[in-house]
């Protein structure tokens, strides 16, 4: 009489073990960054606060002013202001306007929607993003970024 043996080998049982392992290995990492604020996340006020520049130079009829500070990571928009987090790295290009504090960047929007332009480029770990101020339209584009 024989038996039939029901279960699984070690064999078996180890393979599922080696491939949950490296299922885990890969996702947790984008896991754990997901939990903390994304790179959109943090640019969109920034996003926001460029186009906000814009209508409020056109609209008062006087020129606009967003300030990126490297050294301390915070940029300024009128009323709005925030601060970048130390994980995210910035890359900036700002346009033709003569700064007078060495260490700002700034992009001036005018009253006729004219703009100094500029490009701030923001990446992590997982992933890159650009904004872009266009100097003739003053129009402000985000776009991702090859890693």
């Amino acid at each position: 009489m024989s038996h039939r043996v029901r279960g699984f080998s070690l064999l078996e049982l180890v393979m599922v073990m080696a491939v949950l392992a490296v299922a885990a290995l890969v996702l947790l990492p984008r896991w754990q960054h997901s939990r903390e604020p994304g790179l959109r996340a943090q640019i969109e006020p920034i996003r926001a606060a460029l186009q906000e520049a814009k209508l409020q130079g056109m609209a008062s009829g006087r020129p606009q002013v967003f300030t990126w500070n490297p050294g301390t990571r915070v940029w300024t928009s009128g009323k709005s202001q925030g601060r970048i987090s130390d994980d995210i790295q910035v890359a900036m290009t700002f346009g033709q306007e003569r700064n007078t504090v060495p260490a700002q960047a700034r992009i001036v929007f005018f009253a006729d929607g004219l703009s100094t332009g500029g490009r701030l480029r923001f990446a992590d770990k997982i992933e890159s993003r650009q904004l872009q101020v266009d100097w003739l339209t003053g129009q402000v584009r985000e776009a991702e970024q090859l890693p």
